[in-house]
């Protein structure tokens, strides 16, 4: 039980040279949360925002984050990977000292796109844990992953936390392009959603 909530898979692609890219590609991000301060939408010719936000939803607070795009070449890889297409946007999650990811489960609205997660660690080991609905929230599995895996959650039907067990956590953070309705019995398994989801763009058409 819970082990259904993610997938856990190998890169399929050259992480050491991945890693390089987006450490590359954020060397110049302004960490500093005393700094921090509201920024307008990153456009898609930006590339990268230089300036990170504080975690606001309280889910790791202390940790900052910022968004940035990828190159056709590298979402293209990361999509082999996970088996499905992703959104464009990307966030790269820095916990600097913090060393915990809060009991949560995320909001979007499940059948709306969104509903499901990919996580790649740039640096360091983390454990995610899944947790059951109960008023305990009891962890039900644990799964300890690090640079080299590419990780798929249910994010929005599964409670989750997670613990950093290095010196600190880096991950990219993005969103699978999968979309099905709300299960009527139960919860969709993340193998489910990646067998059985459509695209947003398969959903518009299929309105047409």
């Amino acid at each position: 039980m819970g082990k259904e909530a993610i997938i856990l898979k190998n890169a399929e692609f050259d992480f050491n040279l991945f890693q390089a890219y987006i450490l590359e590609r954020i060397k110049n991000v302004d960490w500093n949360v005393d700094n921090n301060s509201d920024k307008p939408k990153l456009a898609r010719e930006e590339q990268v925002e230089v300036k990170a936000y504080a975690d606001a939803n309280g889910d790791a607070p202390g940790s900052m984050w910022c968004t940035l795009y990828l190159s056709d070449y590298w979402v293209s890889q990361i999509e082999a990977t996970c088996g499905c297409k992703v959104y464009p946007e990307f966030y790269l999650w820095n916990f600097l000292k913090y060393k915990k990811l809060h009991l949560h489960k995320d909001v979007n609205t499940f059948g709306y796109g969104r509903n499901s997660a990919g996580v790649i660690p740039i640096q360091e080991e983390f454990i995610i844990n899944i947790h059951d609905d109960s008023e305990e929230h009891n962890i039900v599995h644990r799964q300890q992953y690090g640079p080299g895996h590419v990780l798929l959650l249910n994010n929005t039907e599964y409670f989750h936390s997670g613990d950093v067990i290095s010196d600190t956590r880096i991950s990219l953070h993005f969103y699978l392009d999968l979309i099905l309705p709300k299960k009527e019995d139960g919860k969709w398994s993340m193998q489910e959603l990646l067998d059985k989801g459509k695209t947003k763009d398969e959903i518009d058409r299929d309105k047409l």
